[in-house]
This record gives structure tokens, sequence and C-alpha cells, in this order.
């Protein structure tokens, strides 16, 4: 008798750890979108990366690619990274199988103008105001956006930070905060 309600509660509070394994929140943290040299990066997650490094760092493999062309693909984790307490859908952008973006994504849900506000104030606070704002609320795609750029050029790329509100009705806005690379 005392075997099998051992065996028992083993068994549950394996179950139980491998369920809190499973359903571990990653916590997107907005002054680690900054490296140290200046670049605006996803810190856990370096610009150069493959996918299967990415899977590696993270511990979880991303499902995709989701969207792709022969050369740029994009891959997606959800429900796994939170940001200021809020869920959103990390998205992968790979180029020449490299990882040039990372973005972080929120579907519309009551607030969403008053989220965007507090990123953004959160946002200039740890790295001042953006290069460009842009406030097209009237446009045929509403949006409201700001973007900061790195101060100097690296291997021919600028880092930028962006933070946009599209659509933005509450019914049909998504939030995206994206740091990635381009040419310049």
């Amino acid at each position: 008798m005392k075997k099998r309600l051992l065996a028992l509660l083993l068994a549950v509070c394996f179950s139980l750890s491998f369920v809190a394994c499973g359903s571990k929140t990653q916590t997107v943290q907005l002054d680690q979108l900054k490296t140290p040299e200046g670049l605006y990066e996803y810190i856990p997650i370096p610009y150069g990366q493959t996918v299967s490094e990415v899977e590696q760092l993270l511990g979880i493999a991303p499902e995709g690619p989701v969207l792709g062309t022969e050369n740029s693909k994009t891959y997606r984790i959800q429900d796994v990274f939170e940001l200021e307490g809020k869920p959103v859908t990390l998205e992968l952008e790979f180029h020449d199988e490299k990882l040039h973006a990372v973005v972080f994504m929120q579907k519309a849900e009551k607030g969403s103008q008053e989220f965007f506000t507090q990123l953004y104030e959160k946002l200039v606070e740890l790295y001042g105001e953006p290069i460009m704002s842009v406030d097209n609320t009237d446009g045929p795609i509403p949006m409201r956006g700001h973007n900061w750029r790195d101060a100097e050029d690296v291997e021919s790329l600028t880092s930028i930070l962006q933070l946009d509100l599209m659509a933005n009705t509450d019914s049909s806005s998504v939030l995206r905060l994206a740091a990635s690379r381009v040419p310049n």
C-alpha cells in the first residue's frame, strides 16, 4: 500500500512539474532592447542567429515558417512571452537564414491606446526621444508610430527600434514593437 501511494505521489509531482515547465511565461524587459554598444537588438536573441540557434537560446521551437519567400522567412512563438504584463506573440524574421528582426505583437484589446502610450513613455525614458514619429490616425490605414535608430552605422547596417499601433480602433488594432537591422 505504501509503495502504491509513493508511486502515485511521485507521478502527480512529476505531472505538475511537467505542466509548470511547459507553461512558463518569459517576460520581455524593455531595457533588453539595446546592447551596451548602442545597437537596437533584443539582447537575449542576437542578430545573425539561425532558427536552430534561436531555439537553443530560448528553449522553444518556433513554429513555421508562417510567412516567407525564398530568402526571407518569418517564424512565430505564441503564448509564451509577455510585455508589461500583457501576452504578446513573438515573430522572428530571418533573411538568408540569419535573424534580422524580432517583433513582439499584440492584437487589440480594450485599452490599446493607453498601453501604446505607456510603452512609448517607457521607451523614451530608456532610449530618449525617437528620431521620427508618425500620427496618421485619419488615414486609410490609421496608425501611430515612433522610430529610434542607432547612432552609428555597423557593417553597412542600421539597427532600428519601432513602436507602432496600426488601425487603431479598439476592435482592430495591432500593437507592434520591433527591433531590426536594415541596410543603410
